[in-house]
This record gives structure tokens, C-alpha cells and sequence, in this order.
């Protein structure tokens, strides 16, 4: 399987198909990202698209060896605070609209509370911290590739990342059985 970096270069060098690879590997995990960070399915859509028509419009600054998934990620997370700063747009608090799963039903709705009350948590963590928390536990990145795509020193993303997870311990203790679990 070609790696994402070579596909890349081959982006650069005018292959289409190599931007059809690239888009079909990562868009729904863009998306998901946005959207966990809008919490606006039709924002996140937006930004999803703007974010691979600014990944092409910048191919030609990508410099190798640099991993490209942190720099796509570089790319969503930037067009993201540019929306929140342009017209003075804020994030919205709404939770995310719920999808119907198989299986118990009395599980599959406390599932969602639990889901619910973790997504409002995340919602009251301070705007860094928030994006950390996504990037680490919902997009899997490592910590040096949130350092990447934040700018944060190494230091600072594990700082705010600990401070994160404590505060949404306590804002979600009393509510329920609804534990994070930290790991590695």
C-alpha cells in the first residue's frame, strides 16, 4: 500500500488520483473531527471541503520527511479557529444528533446519556484543551502529533491535556457511571 507521503508527492507532481486516495482515506476522519469540534453536521461538512481545497492549494509547501497526517490535521484545526474568528462566529454548545444503533434499546439509550454528558463536558473544557482531548482520544493522534497540529511545545499539550482529563473527571463525577479512561 502506497504511504500517505508518497501519494502526496505524487499530488504535487499533478496526479489526480492521488488526491481522490488522499481524499478517500482521511474525509470522514476530517470530518469527524470537525464535527466533535463544531458540533454543526453542515459546518463541519463546509470546513471538511475547505480543508482538502486548501490541502491542494498548499501541496507545494508540504516538506518531507513531515508526517502528513498531522499536517492535514494542521490544516482543519487552522480553517477551524479562522471560522470562530471571522464575523464574530462562536462555537455552539448543541449536542450532536443521535443515531439509531442495534441492540438493547434500554442499553443503546444509556449509551447516549452517557455519550450526551461526555459530549456537554467536552463542551465547557476551555477551547485548547477541548481540541487536545479530540485530537488524542477521537482522532488518535499521538502526543507529538498534537504538538504538530496545535503549535504547542510537547510539554504544553501534555500539560493541558492532564489538566483536561482532570476537569472532565470532576465535571462528570455524581452524574452517573460514566468514567474516562486515560491509557497510555
Amino acid at each position: 500500500m502506497i504511504s500517505d507521503e508518497e501519494l502526496l508527492y505524487e499530488l504535487q507532481k499533478g496526479h489526480e488520483s492521488a488526491l481522490e486516495a488522499l481524499v478517500h482515506r482521511y474525509h470522514r476522519q476530517i470530518f469527524a473531527y470537525l464535527y466533535r469540534v463544531t458540533h454543526n453536521y453542515h459546518l463541519a461538512e463546509d470546513l471538511a471541503q475547505e480543508t482538502f481545497w486548501r490541502m491542494c492549494k498548499t501541496v507545494k509547501l508540504y516538506k518531507y520527511p513531515r508526517s502528513f497526517k498531522p499536517w492535514l490535521y494542521t490544516i482543519a484545526s487552522n480553517i477551524t479557529r479562522d471560522h470562530w474568528r471571522s464575523a464574530g462566529n462562536k462555537p455552539t454548545q448543541e449536542l450532536p444528533e443521535e443515531l439509531a444503533a442495534e441492540g438493547n434499546v434500554e442499553e443503546w439509550f444509556e449509551r447516549q446519556e452517557n455519550r450526551q454528558r461526555v459530549v456537554k463536558a467536552l463542551g465547557q473544557l476551555e477551547g485548547s484543551r477541548r481540541e487536545i482531548v479530540i485530537l488524542r482520544f477521537y482522532q488518535d493522534l499521538t502526543l507529538a502529533e498534537i504538538s504538530q497540529v496545535t503549535g504547542f511545545p510537547l510539554g504544553t499539550v501534555k500539560s493541558r491535556l492532564h489538566y483536561a482529563l482532570k476537569e472532565l473527571r470532576e465535571l462528570l463525577k455524581g452524574g452517573g457511571n460514566c468514567e474516562i479512561q486515560v491509557g497510555k
